[in-house]
């Protein structure tokens, strides 16, 4: 019984419930091999290229983060971001996806917090550790998390070049 496979992202659905042979997909700790018959699993997707064989045929696509789901033989695969090989980024995703993080609007509360903290009655008789917001990153924090963001995006650029090789 072949494989199952379905890859998405947050703006599009790029195939579902395609028939496959194997897959090979970038973990965020190494390559992650599935044939039919694997066991369940769930991982985080890294930053590489994702091969999806099918009908002998061996499909290319860059992806970045997101999670991997494997069960009864259906391969489920949430991106952040995905191209196939052959296909150009939209005009703006690059620069929207290089944007730094951190600054004023990541340290503001989120509405889910915000509203979870005015449905917590008596949260002003907790002490400060357990009642307050958490303190804004420091600026080793921030230049760590802008050091990750700069290596990621090395690696999703580094990803869609291979696709363009093996094209």
């Amino acid at each position: 019984m072949p494989l199952r496979v379905t890859l998405t992202t947050p703006e599009r659905l790029i195939f579902e419930g395609l028939p496959a042979e194997a897959v090979v997909a970038p973990a965020a700790d190494g390559e992650l091999g599935i044939l039919p018959g694997h066991t369940a699993l769930i991982a985080l997707l890294g930053t590489g290229e994702l091969r999806v064989t099918s009908a002998g045929k061996v499909r290319r696509y860059a992806v970045d983060g997101g999670f991997l789901e494997v069960v009864r033989d259906t391969v489920t695969l949430l991106a952040e971001r995905a191209l196939a090989a052959g296909e150009s980024e939209p005009e703006g995703a690059a620069a929207a996806s290089a944007a730094p993080t951190g600054g004023a609007a990541a340290s503001a509360p989120t509405a889910a917090a915000t509203s979870a903290a005015s449905l917590s009655p008596g949260r002003e008789g907790l002490p400060a550790a357990q009642g307050s917001p958490s303190p804004p990153p420091s600026p080793q924090g921030e230049r760590e998390q802008a050091r990750e963001a700069a290596a990621r995006e090395r690696a999703w650029v580094k990803a869609k070049q291979r696709l363009g090789e093996n094209a």
